[in-house]
């Protein structure tokens, strides 16, 4: 499970596309690589850590790792409450550095996250937030705390779980918060393009996802996980995905 990168200046100097180089997945959005023709390039994944996390468990689906599916799921809903709350502080005009200050004490929390997702949800849009059902959270639990080894359904039934819950907040977070998103994702981007390497050249980069829970367009089309794996099974075969 890689993700496709090109080398840009490569494209440049032959004026036609280049095979993708294939990179590993890594916790930071920076990716630094060279490519068989000596080009240094850094490359910085515009996709939010929740999206990154949403793709992983669909290819862990394809490849057969529904446990890994399941606890990737999981762990982009944890990212999108982070993301929400993130942006909704952005959106009252708090200070970015006081937000990530004030996250800090509650990172590694993840009930004080969901309590404080509830809440700024609840009173931003005057209505409950759509969560997990309890079965659904009993399943996950049960996956990744008691060892449960589910079934190829179960983790497609769990992954739609969680897109039911993201899609439709999402598509408010577009209408209600579309500035601080752009504010967001340029503090994000800015982060880790300062922290690269001077002798890498810097471009960005966008991996196809479900969520897209950034830039969404008035024709965008939400799609169900069977039909995103049906896709990714497709470029699979293709090549186009590893």
């Amino acid at each position: 499970m890689k993700l496709p990168m090109t080398c840009f200046q490569c494209f440049n100097e032959l004026n036609t596309p280049q095979y993708p180089l294939w990179v590993e997945y890594q916790d930071s959005h920076l990716y630094e690589f060279e490519c068989p023709n000596g080009h240094k390039s850094s490359t910085i994944l515009q996709q939010q850590k929740l999206e990154v996390l949403f793709n992983i468990g669909m290819h862990a689906i394809t490849d057969g790792y529904y446990r890994e599916a399941v606890a990737s799921f999981a762990s982009s809903l944890e990212r999108f409450y982070e993301f929400f709350i993130k942006v909704k502080l952005l959106h009252e005009k708090i200070d970015s550095s006081a937000v990530d200050k004030s996250w800090k004490s509650v990172a590694q929390q993840s009930e004080r996250q969901l309590g404080a997702f509830i809440l700024f949800y609840t009173q931003t849009f005057n209505e409950e937030p759509l969560l997990l059902s309890q079965s659904n959270t009993k399943f996950r639990n049960d996956v990744i705390h008691k060892g449960l080894i589910p079934k190829r359904q179960d983790a497609i039934d769990f992954g739609q779980a969680v897109l039911n819950v993201i899609n439709p907040i999402a598509e408010k977070m577009n209408t209600k918060f579309k500035d601080a998103i752009l504010e967001f994702t340029f503090l994000l981007l800015s982060s880790y393009s300062g922290s690269r390497s001077a002798e890498w050249n810097p471009s960005t980069i966008s991996s196809p996802s479900l969520l897209n829970v950034t830039t969404r367009g008035p024709d965008y089309a939400p799609q169900t996980v069977v039909e995103g794996l049906e896709h990714l099974i497709k470029m699979k075969n293709f090549g186009t995905f590893r």
